[in-house]
């Protein structure tokens, strides 16, 4: 194991993404027209390989109860939704009836439409409108940097036990960096990531991670066969190597009946510029019980 970051290169971004579960014909569709409708805003959507590990996460989770905040045209809404367990329910929270009138074409098409309720409206003053209970099992926040705080103070008191929220954007194209590093001058988005928001009064394991090594996930009762070793033939070199074997790149997905997730966790975070995922351990610990509101 190395503690050494992996440059993601755009060679290494290709191979990953080409490696990685194939967006659908409508995710594709989804992702073209908003990148031809909306070229300037596009860039806040997320992209197709995230989008599938959205899906893969919220499967992982057998999420039931899940809270987007920020939908725009309704991709990473369409991934979740895929995701959930029987009966699940995604509330989503936005601003925008016109991006969001996209993405109801989108969920409609995907047959994900009776899943999914939105609620338009300012997050800040709708997310208070949720039950004043432990019931989301995930929560997604992309929306406005300058309301993450508020965002994450109305959902964590809403989390369940194991429950998950991801975080998209929190190290801002590295602007973090100016209070925490290189500069010592204030940052006027740095301050909104909710990096520390009282982690031990709700009980929380915090991971941040910026993830740049490849990564494959497979569910636990899942089997890999031995193969062959293979040589770097995706690369400059045509020499066998030492690595390139212990990469389950292809190893009979229809066989064991797998989710190719290989660049979800790497290419996908490209976009995302790495996420926070928090994960509530329990209910909060004697004399920390979160404060009424």
């Amino acid at each position: 194991m190395t503690t050494k970051p992996l440059p993601l290169t755009p060679e290494l971004h290709a191979y990953l993404v080409a490696h990685g579960s194939a967006p659908d014909e409508i995710v594709r569709e989804l992702a073209e027209e908003t990148r031809a409708a909306l070229p300037a805003e596009a860039v806040m959507q997320v992209a197709p390989e995230q989008a599938a590990f959205l899906t893969f996460l919220t499967r992982l989770l057998g999420v039931r109860q899940a809270v987007e905040v920020g939908t725009f045209t309704g991709l990473s809404s369409l991934a979740i939704a895929r995701g959930l367990a029987e009966g699940g329910r995604l509330t989503c929270f936005d601003i925008s009836e016109e991006y969001t009138g996209v993405a109801r074409r989108y969920w409609e098409r995907a047959g994900v439409q009776d899943r999914i309720e939105l609620r338009i409206g300012p997050a800040a003053e709708t997310l208070r409108e949720l039950p004043r209970e432990r019931y989301l099992d995930f929560a997604f926040i992309d929306a406005d940097k300058v309301g993450y705080p508020i965002y994450w103070d109305e959902l964590v008191p809403r989390m369940r036990p194991g429950a998950v929220i991801a975080v998209d954007n929190t190290l801002r194209d590295g602007r973090v960096l100016a209070r925490h590093g290189r500069s010592c001058s204030p940052s006027p988005t740095a301050s909104h990531s909710p990096e520390r928001s009282e982690p031990a009064e709700h009980n929380l394991a915090e991971v941040a991670a910026s993830l740049s090594t490849g990564c494959h996930h497979l569910p636990e009762t899942e089997t890999i066969k031995p193969r062959r070793p293979t040589q770097a033939r995706h690369g400059r070199s045509c020499s066998p190597s030492p690595t390139a074997s212990h990469s389950p790149e292809r190893s009979e997905p229809a066989e064991h009946n797998l989710a190719e997730v290989a660049a979800t966790l790497t290419a996908g975070y490209r976009h995302l510029a790495e996420m926070a995922a928090i994960k509530s351990r329990g209910p909060a610990p004697a004399g920390h019980a979160p404060a009424a509101r």
